[in-house]
């Protein structure tokens, strides 16, 4: 269905539409969150110029979350206790990521990041008065989203 213009109530989705839960916890003070993810094929040449054909792909999936300093401590924290058990540091233990954007008179849309790691963490600190935050790079096993749900667990996941 088409999107009518000019909407009537104007509402889109923003940043106050996004609700983040890491673990099942929810978290207000996350500066921002990104994600992507790609399933890029392998071109099959022999000895032609031509492609003859392609492979299904490698997926790969990564995000970026940045957040307030003491919800970021708090969410290391967690990591921590959970990887205790396992004598494992709290880049080393796997979390999930829910992302639900809603807004009244909208559908809402989920994601959700499985199996997500922490791999770089970069805390930032600068004179003025912005905010402390923590900036972490993670790695994803699967990227599900309310708009691509059926068709990954089609071509890339069993």
């Amino acid at each position: 269905m088409a999107i009518q213009f000019p909407t009537i109530n104007g509402m889109r989705y923003d940043f106050s539409s996004v609700e983040i839960n890491l673990d099942g916890v929810k978290y207000v003070g996350v500066k921002d969150v990104s994600f992507t993810h790609s399933l890029k094929p392998t071109h099959i040449r022999g000895t032609s110029a031509v492609k003859m054909g392609r492979t299904r792909g490698v997926y790969d999936a990564t995000a970026k979350l940045t957040m307030y300093e003491d919800e970021a401590v708090t969410l290391i924290r967690a990591l921590n206790v959970k990887g205790a058990a396992f004598q494992h540091g709290f880049m080393e233990v796997s979390f999930l990521v829910t992302i639900v954007r809603a807004e009244n008179g909208k559908p809402p849309i989920m994601s959700q990041l499985h199996g997500c790691r922490i791999t770089d963490e970069n805390v930032e600190a600068a004179e003025g008065g912005e905010a402390l935050v923590r900036a972490y790079d993670l790695d994803v096993m699967k990227l599900l989203t309310d708009t691509n749900v059926e068709a990954s667990r089609r071509t890339i996941f069993f």
